[in-house]
């Protein structure tokens, strides 16, 4: 697949600041990037052109579209004419992504899945990393882990223990606090990668636009 996106090269991009994305790949799973529908059209029609060419054909059955924005609105991008069928999410490499820009599906099937096997935190935390550490992201992950640690410690509400005598008995540490840790380890990866990388760069750049009323900024 390197090649045909080589090929297909300069048909659209996703700007970061000062850095251009023009797609996301892996073995076969791909994600067409494009900061306007027009050049999200061109990057796809590159793209097909040059599937064709080779003799392969893009699956219009599996492939959709999906725009990222506070306000998203109708996205029409078409495959040799028929419309995608445009989506609120899509899961990319197991990971959930949404047209606001948030995590809480993310979180929120992280959760579920976690619930289901409980003695098994890490389906919980996989991909922690990125996630945007707000008060409510942390009161639900403190609200998941309090249930997990009640369940694997056979306490009900009625037992009336405090979660850190709880925690204590069960010999592990406060799931935010390793999480905590865990992203500093990888903040520290990733500083240490050649400049070449797309993840150090990306980490190096400022988004552009401006923030909405309510996130962010800080005291005076």
């Amino acid at each position: 697949m390197d090649w045909m996106l080589r090929r297909s090269r300069g048909s659209g991009s996703f700007r970061y600041g000062d850095l251009e994305v023009g797609h996301l790949a892996y073995a076969d799973d791909l994600v067409l990037l494009g900061s306007t529908q027009s050049e999200l059209q061109r990057a796809l029609d590159g793209f097909d052109a040059v599937c064709t060419e080779a003799g392969m054909r893009i699956s219009l059955g599996k492939s959709e579209v999906m725009e990222i924005s506070r306000k998203p609105g109708k996205c029409d991008i078409r495959l040799g004419g028929v419309a995608l069928r445009q989506v609120e999410k899509f899961k990319y490499l197991g990971v959930w992504f949404t047209s606001d820009g948030g995590t809480d599906e993310e979180i929120a099937s992280r959760i579920g899945r976690a619930g289901a096997v409980m003695q098994q935190l890490v389906q919980l935390v996989m991909g922690h990393q990125v996630w945007a550490m707000t008060e409510r992201t942390r009161s639900r992950i403190q609200a998941a882990e309090k249930r997990f640690l009640r369940a694997t410690a056979g306490v009900s509400r009625i037992d009336r223990c405090r979660n850190a005598a709880i925690r204590e008995g069960l010999q592990v540490e406060p799931l935010l606090l390793h999480i905590e840790r865990s992203v500093l380890r990888w903040f520290g990866h990733v500083l240490r990668l050649p400049p070449t990388r797309l993840v150090k760069q990306v980490l190096s750049e400022c988004p552009g636009g401006k923030r909405p009323r309510g996130r962010g900024g800080s005291g005076g």
